[in-house]
């Protein structure tokens, strides 16, 4: 049965696995916060390009957005060059509230009605981006940590040893996902371009998860979780 809401941007969801992927394959013993931001970039950006890091746009756009992100994230920062207006803030402390109030295996339904509420809300398509990448790249954040409990691969170094632990935490790891794509969306203006919008919240999303993981950063709202 089809469900009644498309998300248009569930692309975002299945590229925040494979780059999570590549992530983990990459990343150097004991990273440093630099190495995890290279490796975040050249997993997203490189296209077999060995000079990456070394090009003025590199330079200029990809390697401050992993920071900014960062500083939104542990200090409460606003973040974005988006305000979220009332009616999008509304829903957004929906998504993150809800987080830790419902079962964890129903985080991923819980989402989906999120996105259900997105597209009922009376936001314009404009309005509604950043929101379904949000929740896109929550799903797919607790699926693919929820497969990595259950079958340890190259992310067994950084993962908590304890299974039933590791469980609790998925809550806060989505958080980090929806709160990364959040921070990061509109980072790319001026000019504004939708598609390095929707890049921004992208690598924003997959570079505060995997930060999240490496590293145990911590929101200092609450409602972001812990």
């Amino acid at each position: 049965m089809q469900s009644k809401v498309i998300n248009p941007y569930a692309f975002a969801g299945i590229k925040h696995k494979e780059v999570l992927d590549l992530i983990g394959t990459n990343l150097p013993t004991d990273p440093t916060f630099d190495q995890l931001n290279e490796v975040l970039i050249t997993s997203i950006y490189n296209n077999g390009n060995p000079n990456l890091l070394q090009d003025t746009i590199a330079q200029i756009y990809l390697i401050p957005l992993l920071p900014k992100v960062y500083n939104g994230y542990v200090n409460n920062g606003v973040g974005s060059n988006v305000t979220y207006h009332e009616n999008q803030q509304l829903i957004i402390n929906q998504m993150l509230a809800g987080l830790s109030r419902v079962p964890v295996e129903s985080i991923s339904d819980f989402l989906d009605d999120m996105e259900e509420t997105i597209a009922t809300s009376k936001l314009s398509y404009e309005e509604q981006v950043p929101l379904f990448i949000a929740t896109a790249s929550g799903k797919a954040d607790i699926e693919y940590w929820g497969y990595q409990i259950e079958n340890p691969g190259v992310w067994s170094t950084y993962m908590i040893p304890d299974k039933a632990l590791a469980i609790m935490h998925l809550p806060y790891m989505a958080s980090a996902a929806i709160q990364g794509a959040l921070l990061a969306y509109g980072l790319s203006k001026h000019p504004q371009l939708e598609a390095l919008d929707i890049f921004s919240s992208f690598s924003g999303s997959v570079g505060l998860a995997a930060g999240k993981v490496v590293f145990g950063w911590i929101a200092l709202n609450h409602l972001k979780g812990t």
